[in-house]
Protein backbone atom coordinates (compact mmCIF):
# COMPACT_ATOMS: atom_id res chain seq x y z
CA UNK A 1 0.00 0.00 0.00
CA UNK A 2 1.25 3.36 -1.20
CA UNK A 3 2.03 5.92 1.80
CA UNK A 4 -0.76 8.51 2.68
CA UNK A 5 -0.01 11.98 0.44
CA UNK A 6 -0.07 13.80 4.00
CA UNK A 7 2.52 12.08 5.80
CA UNK A 8 5.81 12.49 3.03
CA UNK A 9 5.75 15.76 4.05
CA UNK A 10 7.17 14.80 7.37
CA UNK A 11 9.28 12.28 6.31
CA UNK A 12 13.30 12.64 6.44
CA UNK A 13 15.40 14.03 4.16
CA UNK A 14 19.00 14.46 3.92
CA UNK A 15 20.21 17.45 1.93
CA UNK A 16 23.86 16.59 1.32
CA UNK A 17 25.52 16.43 4.79
CA UNK A 18 22.00 18.46 6.67
CA UNK A 19 19.75 15.51 7.73
CA UNK A 20 16.58 17.04 7.72
CA UNK A 21 13.71 14.79 10.17
CA UNK A 22 10.80 16.53 8.29
CA UNK A 23 10.22 18.72 4.34
CA UNK A 24 9.66 22.43 5.51
CA UNK A 25 12.58 24.34 5.13
CA UNK A 26 12.28 28.41 6.78
CA UNK A 27 13.35 31.24 4.70
CA UNK A 28 14.24 34.03 7.46
CA UNK A 29 14.96 37.21 4.85
CA UNK A 30 14.78 40.08 7.35
CA UNK A 31 18.58 40.30 8.13
CA UNK A 32 18.67 42.24 4.77
CA UNK A 33 15.69 44.26 5.02
CA UNK A 34 16.39 47.57 3.11
CA UNK A 35 20.24 46.35 3.24
CA UNK A 36 20.78 46.67 6.78
CA UNK A 37 21.67 43.56 8.50
CA UNK A 38 20.58 43.11 11.77
CA UNK A 39 22.14 40.04 13.19
CA UNK A 40 22.04 41.42 16.74
CA UNK A 41 18.50 41.75 17.27
CA UNK A 42 17.12 38.80 19.44
CA UNK A 43 17.44 35.97 17.23
CA UNK A 44 14.08 34.49 16.39
CA UNK A 45 12.90 30.95 17.78
CA UNK A 46 11.87 29.45 14.24
CA UNK A 47 13.25 26.13 14.32
CA UNK A 48 12.08 22.42 15.74
CA UNK A 49 14.15 19.55 15.73
CA UNK A 50 15.43 18.72 12.46
CA UNK A 51 14.21 21.71 10.36
CA UNK A 52 16.50 24.17 8.46
CA UNK A 53 16.73 27.64 8.81
CA UNK A 54 18.53 29.36 5.81
CA UNK A 55 19.02 33.03 6.36
CA UNK A 56 20.06 36.03 4.32
CA UNK A 57 23.33 36.81 5.71
CA UNK A 58 25.64 38.82 3.33
CA UNK A 59 24.62 40.94 -0.13
CA UNK A 60 27.39 41.87 -2.38
CA UNK A 61 26.25 45.53 -3.88
CA UNK A 62 27.55 48.13 -5.73
CA UNK A 63 28.70 51.45 -3.93
CA UNK A 64 28.28 54.52 -6.03
CA UNK A 65 28.86 52.46 -9.32
CA UNK A 66 32.35 51.50 -8.53
CA UNK A 67 32.77 49.42 -5.74
CA UNK A 68 31.54 46.21 -4.40
CA UNK A 69 31.22 45.77 -0.72
CA UNK A 70 29.61 42.64 1.87
CA UNK A 71 27.22 43.53 4.46
CA UNK A 72 26.01 41.39 6.89
CA UNK A 73 28.61 39.24 7.98
CA UNK A 74 31.67 41.24 7.46
CA UNK A 75 33.37 41.49 10.89
CA UNK A 76 33.71 40.63 14.52
CA UNK A 77 30.61 42.16 15.44
CA UNK A 78 28.57 40.51 13.43
CA UNK A 79 29.96 37.45 12.86
CA UNK A 80 29.02 37.13 16.85
CA UNK A 81 25.94 38.39 16.32
CA UNK A 82 25.23 35.57 13.46
CA UNK A 83 26.80 33.44 16.03
CA UNK A 84 23.77 33.85 18.76
CA UNK A 85 21.11 33.58 16.18
CA UNK A 86 22.77 30.60 14.53
CA UNK A 87 23.20 28.73 18.61
CA UNK A 88 19.70 29.77 19.08
CA UNK A 89 18.44 27.42 16.09
CA UNK A 90 21.02 24.61 17.31
CA UNK A 91 19.67 24.73 20.87
CA UNK A 92 16.21 23.78 19.67
CA UNK A 93 17.55 21.18 17.58
CA UNK A 94 17.48 22.84 14.26
CA UNK A 95 20.10 23.34 11.43
CA UNK A 96 21.20 26.82 9.69
CA UNK A 97 22.32 28.06 6.45
CA UNK A 98 23.80 31.28 4.97
CA UNK A 99 22.55 32.44 2.08
CA UNK A 100 24.79 34.39 0.76
CA UNK A 101 24.27 37.28 -1.67
CA UNK A 102 21.21 38.73 -2.72
CA UNK A 103 21.45 42.58 -3.14
CA UNK A 104 20.68 43.91 -6.50
CA UNK A 105 23.18 46.25 -8.24
CA UNK A 106 21.71 49.65 -9.14
CA UNK A 107 20.00 49.70 -12.57
CA UNK A 108 21.81 50.74 -15.54
CA UNK A 109 25.25 49.55 -13.89
CA UNK A 110 26.98 47.28 -15.77
CA UNK A 111 29.98 45.98 -14.15
CA UNK A 112 33.45 46.03 -14.88
CA UNK A 113 36.52 42.89 -14.64
CA UNK A 114 37.76 44.78 -11.28
CA UNK A 115 33.98 44.88 -9.78
CA UNK A 116 33.66 41.00 -10.70
CA UNK A 117 36.65 40.03 -8.60
CA UNK A 118 35.50 42.50 -5.91
CA UNK A 119 32.15 40.45 -5.88
CA UNK A 120 34.08 37.23 -5.54
CA UNK A 121 36.05 38.19 -2.90
CA UNK A 122 32.82 39.41 -0.93
CA UNK A 123 31.68 35.69 -1.65
CA UNK A 124 34.43 34.26 -0.46
CA UNK A 125 34.59 36.84 3.09
CA UNK A 126 31.20 35.88 3.39
CA UNK A 127 31.59 32.50 3.44
CA UNK A 128 34.83 31.98 5.28
CA UNK A 129 32.80 34.18 7.87
CA UNK A 130 30.03 32.03 7.95
CA UNK A 131 32.19 28.76 9.41
CA UNK A 132 33.33 30.70 12.65
CA UNK A 133 29.31 32.36 13.10
CA UNK A 134 27.88 28.71 13.22
CA UNK A 135 26.62 28.28 10.41
CA UNK A 136 25.82 24.52 9.39
CA UNK A 137 26.25 25.20 5.57
CA UNK A 138 25.66 28.03 3.24
CA UNK A 139 23.88 29.10 0.15
CA UNK A 140 24.95 30.88 -3.31
CA UNK A 141 22.18 33.55 -4.12
CA UNK A 142 21.32 33.45 -7.87
CA UNK A 143 18.35 34.58 -8.10
CA UNK A 144 15.88 37.87 -9.49
CA UNK A 145 18.18 40.95 -8.65
CA UNK A 146 21.20 39.05 -7.63
CA UNK A 147 24.64 38.96 -9.25
CA UNK A 148 24.29 36.02 -11.69
CA UNK A 149 20.84 36.93 -12.89
CA UNK A 150 21.97 40.37 -13.45
CA UNK A 151 24.78 39.84 -15.61
CA UNK A 152 22.86 37.17 -17.60
CA UNK A 153 20.21 40.24 -18.11
CA UNK A 154 22.97 42.28 -19.13
CA UNK A 155 24.35 40.30 -21.72
CA UNK A 156 20.98 39.10 -22.99
CA UNK A 157 20.50 42.70 -23.27
CA UNK A 158 23.39 43.49 -25.57
CA UNK A 159 22.01 44.94 -28.91
CA UNK A 160 24.73 42.73 -31.04
CA UNK A 161 23.34 39.63 -28.89
CA UNK A 162 22.26 36.46 -31.28
CA UNK A 163 19.62 33.90 -30.08
CA UNK A 164 22.03 31.54 -29.20
CA UNK A 165 23.28 34.00 -26.73
CA UNK A 166 20.20 33.78 -24.62
CA UNK A 167 20.66 30.13 -24.34
CA UNK A 168 24.39 30.26 -23.78
CA UNK A 169 25.26 33.12 -22.01
CA UNK A 170 29.00 33.10 -21.39
CA UNK A 171 29.46 36.28 -19.29
CA UNK A 172 26.46 34.88 -16.92
CA UNK A 173 27.68 31.08 -16.75
CA UNK A 174 31.32 31.75 -16.09
CA UNK A 175 30.40 34.27 -13.20
CA UNK A 176 28.55 31.41 -11.50
CA UNK A 177 30.90 29.34 -11.76
CA UNK A 178 33.31 31.21 -10.24
CA UNK A 179 31.12 32.13 -7.28
CA UNK A 180 30.36 28.47 -6.76
CA UNK A 181 34.09 27.68 -6.76
CA UNK A 182 34.66 30.12 -4.35
CA UNK A 183 32.11 29.17 -2.04
CA UNK A 184 33.36 25.59 -2.50
CA UNK A 185 36.79 26.65 -2.30
CA UNK A 186 35.58 27.42 1.53
CA UNK A 187 32.96 25.04 1.97
CA UNK A 188 32.69 20.98 1.44
CA UNK A 189 30.02 20.15 -2.20
CA UNK A 190 27.85 18.38 0.73
CA UNK A 191 27.00 21.60 2.34
CA UNK A 192 26.42 24.23 -0.14
CA UNK A 193 23.16 24.82 -1.88
CA UNK A 194 22.08 27.39 -4.68
CA UNK A 195 19.32 29.41 -4.90
CA UNK A 196 17.66 30.08 -8.42
CA UNK A 197 13.86 32.05 -8.67
CA UNK A 198 11.63 29.41 -9.52
CA UNK A 199 10.99 30.16 -13.24
CA UNK A 200 7.22 31.18 -14.36
CA UNK A 201 7.51 31.90 -17.78
CA UNK A 202 9.38 30.44 -21.03
CA UNK A 203 12.13 33.31 -20.21
CA UNK A 204 12.76 32.79 -17.25
CA UNK A 205 12.96 28.82 -17.78
CA UNK A 206 15.94 29.40 -20.48
CA UNK A 207 17.97 31.50 -17.93
CA UNK A 208 17.78 28.29 -15.58
CA UNK A 209 18.91 26.09 -18.80
CA UNK A 210 21.59 28.65 -19.17
CA UNK A 211 22.69 28.57 -16.11
CA UNK A 212 21.69 24.87 -14.26
CA UNK A 213 24.82 22.91 -15.83
CA UNK A 214 27.26 24.93 -13.60
CA UNK A 215 25.05 24.35 -10.43
CA UNK A 216 24.65 20.64 -11.67
CA UNK A 217 28.90 20.33 -11.71
CA UNK A 218 29.32 21.72 -8.93
CA UNK A 219 27.51 18.47 -7.08
CA UNK A 220 25.77 20.50 -4.47
CA UNK A 221 24.00 19.85 -1.57
CA UNK A 222 20.40 20.60 -3.09
CA UNK A 223 19.15 23.54 -5.14
CA UNK A 224 16.33 25.82 -3.74
CA UNK A 225 13.57 27.48 -6.21
CA UNK A 226 12.56 30.58 -5.00
CA UNK A 227 9.11 32.51 -5.44
CA UNK A 228 7.47 34.92 -3.08
CA UNK A 229 4.16 34.50 -5.03
CA UNK A 230 1.46 32.51 -4.94
CA UNK A 231 0.02 29.87 -8.11
CA UNK A 232 2.06 26.68 -6.80
CA UNK A 233 -1.11 24.65 -7.78
CA UNK A 234 -0.62 25.68 -11.72
CA UNK A 235 3.12 26.91 -12.39
CA UNK A 236 4.63 24.68 -10.05
CA UNK A 237 4.62 21.15 -11.48
CA UNK A 238 5.58 22.05 -15.52
CA UNK A 239 8.15 24.75 -14.38
CA UNK A 240 10.02 22.40 -11.58
CA UNK A 241 9.69 19.12 -14.20
CA UNK A 242 11.11 21.09 -16.44
CA UNK A 243 14.66 21.75 -13.52
CA UNK A 244 14.26 18.33 -13.43
CA UNK A 245 15.63 17.28 -16.44
CA UNK A 246 18.91 19.18 -15.60
CA UNK A 247 18.69 18.47 -12.06
CA UNK A 248 18.22 15.23 -10.39
CA UNK A 249 19.34 16.39 -6.74
CA UNK A 250 17.19 17.14 -3.59
CA UNK A 251 14.76 20.12 -4.94
CA UNK A 252 13.36 23.03 -2.53
CA UNK A 253 10.72 25.29 -3.20
CA UNK A 254 9.87 28.16 -1.79
CA UNK A 255 6.47 30.04 -2.01
CA UNK A 256 3.25 30.97 -0.84
CA UNK A 257 2.23 27.09 0.54
CA UNK A 258 -0.35 25.51 1.63
CA UNK A 259 -0.43 22.33 3.84
CA UNK A 260 -2.40 20.18 0.95
CA UNK A 261 -0.20 21.80 -1.61
CA UNK A 262 2.77 21.30 0.16
CA UNK A 263 1.93 17.55 0.91
CA UNK A 264 0.55 16.65 -2.75
CA UNK A 265 3.81 18.48 -4.44
CA UNK A 266 6.40 16.16 -1.86
CA UNK A 267 4.53 13.25 -2.33
CA UNK A 268 4.41 13.41 -6.16
CA UNK A 269 7.72 13.35 -6.36
CA UNK A 270 8.27 17.07 -8.50
CA UNK A 271 9.94 18.37 -5.55
CA UNK A 272 11.66 17.33 -2.17
CA UNK A 273 10.87 20.01 0.34
CA UNK A 274 8.64 23.07 0.51
CA UNK A 275 10.41 26.47 1.73
CA UNK A 276 8.16 28.98 3.49
CA UNK A 277 8.95 32.65 4.17
CA UNK A 278 8.96 32.96 7.80
CA UNK A 279 7.75 36.75 7.99
CA UNK A 280 5.04 36.35 10.36
CA UNK A 281 5.87 32.87 11.43
CA UNK A 282 6.85 33.39 15.16
CA UNK A 283 7.81 29.70 15.91
CA UNK A 284 8.40 26.97 13.27
CA UNK A 285 6.89 24.19 15.69
CA UNK A 286 3.89 25.74 15.61
CA UNK A 287 3.72 25.96 12.41
CA UNK A 288 4.13 22.37 12.08
CA UNK A 289 1.47 21.17 14.50
CA UNK A 290 -0.52 23.06 12.90
CA UNK A 291 0.21 21.73 9.10
CA UNK A 292 -0.08 18.42 11.12
CA UNK A 293 -3.61 18.97 12.95
CA UNK A 294 -4.85 20.27 9.78
CA UNK A 295 -3.51 16.97 7.67
CA UNK A 296 -4.43 14.67 10.31
CA UNK A 297 -1.15 13.56 10.84
CA UNK A 298 -0.47 12.06 14.30
CA UNK A 299 2.72 11.92 16.01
Amino acid sequence: MSQPVRTHLFAPLKLGALPLQHRIVLNSPRALQHGRPSPSRKPPSESLDGALVIYAVAEAHCAEGRHLVTQGISNAGEVNGWLRATQAVHDRGGMVVARIGGCPVPAGIALNADQVDLALDAYRSAAENAHDAGFDGIELAAMAGTLPEQLYRQWADVPAAVPAALTECPVATEFLCDALRTLLAAWPPDRVGACMTLPATAAGLRRHHALLPAVVAGELAYLHLHSAGSGHATYCKPFTASVRLHYRGPLIVTGVWTPQLAATAVRSGRIDAVGVCSEGVARADELAATWRAQLGVHG
